[in-house]
């Protein structure tokens, strides 16, 4: 069997072939298996029930230490878009207003949605 190769001609055999099909390793593992699976931070559950909610997932994954960052950055981005461009005194550029932490988490909600 031949195999074509971009930096030489070089034979293949069909035992190179079969070193280099995957196969079972028979071995003992160092590491410990645990079956517990599952979240390994329970999401705290409404205090008027049990049920947790869409919304306290959505806070589980992106904190409010995560918002402000984006909403620091995507503030200092225009500013610096603003001094480093020449803008017309039309461009929309310049009718911008900083974005806040409570339009952020509306703005990934909708992209979420989509």
């Amino acid at each position: 069997m031949q195999f074509e190769s971009s930096s030489s001609e070089e034979q293949v055999t069909d035992d190179d072939v079969d070193s280099q099909v995957w196969g079972e390793i028979e071995s003992e593992s160092d590491a410990e298996f645990s079956e517990d699976h599952g979240m390994v931070n329970e999401l705290p559950a409404n205090s008027e029930d049990t049920m947790i909610n869409p919304i306290d997932c959505y806070r589980y994954f992106i904190p409010d230490e995560i918002i402000s960052s984006m909403v620091r950055e995507t503030n200092r981005y225009v500013e610096q878009h603003v001094e480093t461009h020449k803008l017309t005194k039309r461009s929309k550029t310049l009718q911008w207003k900083p974005t806040t932490n409570e339009e952020m988490p509306n703005f990934l909600g909708i992209i979420i949605e989509m």
